[in-house]
């Protein structure tokens, strides 16, 4: 019952923030229709590229921290820590590094194109800046069903249960395709989903991740279309068609196409860095 009456709270907290959400919106004809935001606009996600010394800027800038956590030993995450990563920290807003982000997204017309994707009546700005280290053996992508280990090859693709906040990853070293390039699925920004499922998804995305027998028997008392869930990813089997939609429609990002990578967390489907070998050390930045 405790299980249940979590998940229903969570559910309506959800809906409240997603209606205030959409009662802020607004046609932002103010602002520039650039090229940026048309691709962003178009697919929910787009890369571009930072020149060379900025870019040395920035991983100088973040050396120091890089190795702190390059340093840090394994650890194990859990569904009651639903935000932490396995080695990440959050910079100060007075740190180099988040400086130099800002200007780098003044410079590149990031705000603008995010406030006018979002619709929001006050423009986005930098909310959150995240150094992480991600390897092969971080754990945090297998929260949802954590009990059953089983790996799907769309293990961690979600949308996040969020709104009105834009994100990005910025790369501070190479990426290829073994060591975790960010993925998205482009355009599904723009899939349809009935407006009930979507919210109560959300809300089930963190009220409860199917961790336990007691928590999958929870969630099986709802009706079906209140059993949705924007942590979707080890829901699919391998070969299904949502398994197949999602694999061959996906897009990975290395550092050959772009350092910086914009995306709608809430709309467009997405998943981290799952390195098969070595390690990738990005920014993740969050714009409220």
């Amino acid at each position: 019952m405790d299980i249940v009456t979590a998940q229903g709270n969570r559910i309506k907290k959800t809906a409240a923030i997603y209606f205030d959400s959409c009662n802020k919106q607004v046609d932002r004809t103010d602002l520039p229709h650039t090229d940026l935001y048309e691709q962003f606009d178009h697919d929910g996600c787009v890369g571009f590229k930072i020149n060379q010394d900025e870019m040395h800027k920035l991983t100088t800038a973040c050396s120091n921290d890089v190795r702190k956590l390059c340093n840090q030993p394994d650890r194990q995450t859990s569904p009651t820590k639903h935000d932490a990563y396995d080695r990440i920290t959050i910079l100060d807003n007075q740190h180099q590094a988040f400086v130099l982000v800002n200007k780098l997204f003044h410079i590149h017309g990031v705000f603008d194109t995010v406030s006018k994707y979002n619709r929001s009546k006050i423009n986005l700005k930098l909310d959150t800046v995240a150094l992480h280290v991600a390897r092969p053996n971080d754990n945090h992508h297998y929260q949802t069903l954590g009990d059953v280990h089983n790996s799907t090859k769309t293990a961690s693709f979600h949308m996040d249960p969020k709104f009105n906040v834009m994100k990005a990853i910025l790369y501070l070293n190479g990426v290829t395709e073994s060591n975790g390039p960010f993925t998205t699925v482009p355009k599904s920004n723009r899939w349809y989903y009935p407006e009930f499922e979507r919210i109560i998804a959300c809300g089930n995305s963190v009220g409860n991740y199917l961790s336990s027998p007691d928590h999958r028997k929870a969630m099986s008392i709802f009706p079906d279309a209140m059993t949705k869930n924007v942590i979707m990813g080890n829901y699919f089997k391998d070969g299904s068609d949502n398994s197949n939609i999602l694999l061959n429609n996906m897009h990975k990002y290395k550092s050959s196409d772009a350092d910086c990578i914009l995306f709608d967390p809430s709309q467009t489907i997405h998943r981290g860095g799952l390195c098969d070998e070595g390690e990738r050390v990005s920014l993740q930045i969050i714009m409220r």
